[in-house]
């Protein structure tokens, strides 16, 4: 039993022979950085939050109608005042589409006049029993298209009328001017 304790006995020595023969330098070790805060009352300490910050009302304006932007009245940053013209398209294109919506709206006038004597005459025959029930039914019929139609210009008309306000582009409330992407 000895001799298997022999071997190990003697690495182990020449581990500690070793170890003690080695040069006496000392290995520095690097200086680590240190963040030093001051202490504050909790009152003081500011706190910040990652974050977006928005207005309130961000309408995005725009024209209701096509054309020809002719007119910037305002710029980025510039404050301004509700019903403030923002811009301008070109009228005449609109003030075009009114004159044409006018025209049309006086032409169903004058065909309804013409229809409604055409009525009024088809009913005076057909009480006289001078026409069939069939012709004073087609000088109704007549009648009352061209009333519709008149109502239809008219309402055209209103549109277009509408369309020439839109031309100007208004602020829709008092505000500052973020971002102009005309």
């Amino acid at each position: 039993m000895p001799r298997p304790v022999l071997p190990f006995v003697c690495v182990l020595a020449s581990a500690l022979l070793l170890t003690a023969c080695g040069d006496d330098v000392a290995v520095e070790v690097p200086a680590r950085p240190v963040m030093v805060m001051q202490p504050q009352p909790a009152g003081e300490t500011l706190e910040s939050y990652p974050g977006a910050v928005h207005a309130r009302y961000e309408p995005e304006l725009a024209f209701r109608i096509g054309g020809k932007v002719v007119e910037r009245l305002v710029e980025a940053g510039d404050r301004v005042s509700k019903d403030q013209p923002l811009a301008r398209l070109d009228p005449q294109d609109v003030r075009l589409q009114l004159d044409g919506m006018r025209a049309q709206v006086a032409a169903a006038e004058a065909n309804l006049r013409v229809a409604k004597a055409e009525h009024d005459r088809y009913k005076t025959l057909l009480g006289r029993q001078l026409v069939s029930q069939s012709q004073f039914d087609s000088a109704d019929n007549a009648y009352r298209s061209a009333a519709a139609r008149l109502q239809q210009a008219r309402a055209e008309f209103e549109v277009a009328s509408n369309q020439v306000d839109y031309a100007v582009l208004r602020a829709t409330r008092d505000g500052v001017v973020v971002q102009r992407l005309i």
